[in-house]
């Protein structure tokens, strides 16, 4: 069993925003499977939506990004999913925007989902980071980017980048998440 996790705030006013960026894409590979988001069955509870089919559960935590660990782990826990088995899709300012890079373990890296993941169940699972960049302007606030929208642009260019990254997330499904470092953990021109 694999637990995937796409990271982002919860409610109607974040969507579409750069913090959410990991809680989109885990959307689109969702709706790319056969049988699209109707093939997963469909579960609120453990402060997150969950969506299952055999071999694979999706989390959306409810509980905004601070508390992300506060969905993942009792779910882990009711699974008995072990952290090496749970991939995390979140967005990451430390990345040049369209860029993705697949890491196992570590530290947070100023992302406080990451952290507050780390805090309850340890760093040993995988992270797919989605570059996001910072603002141009030293003077705009990171809190203020994060939580601005993508502009038409920048979605576009991330739309031509979702079959990459499906690809990443089912070699990791397979267990290559070798290769799918591979593959993904480059520069990626847009």
């Amino acid at each position: 069993m694999k637990l995937l996790v796409g990271l982002g705030n919860y409610g109607s006013k974040y969507d579409g925003t750069r913090h959410n960026l990991g809680w989109m894409a885990l959307v689109e590979w969702m709706k790319n499977q056969p049988g699209g988001i109707e093939g997963f069955r469909h579960q609120e509870k453990f402060k997150g939506q969950i969506y299952s089919k055999p071999g694979i559960t999706c989390l959306f935590p409810e509980t905004y990004m601070n508390k992300s660990g506060e969905a993942v782990v009792p779910l882990m826990n009711s699974l008995g999913i072990e952290p090496k088995h749970v991939i995390v899709l979140h967005d990451e300012l430390d990345l040049p925007a369209t860029t993705m890079r697949l890491k196992f373990g570590g530290g947070p890296g100023g992302h406080n989902g990451i952290r507050s993941m780390i805090a309850l169940a340890g760093d040993a699972f995988w992270r797919l980071r989605l570059g996001i960049g910072k603002p141009e302007n030293p003077a705009f606030k990171v809190e203020n980017w994060v939580l601005s929208k993508f502009g038409p642009e920048e979605l576009s260019v991330w739309a031509k980048l979702m079959p990459e990254l499906f690809e990443a997330i089912d070699l990791c499904l397979a267990d290559k998440a070798e290769l799918a470092m591979n593959k993904i953990n480059r520069k990626v021109k847009a």
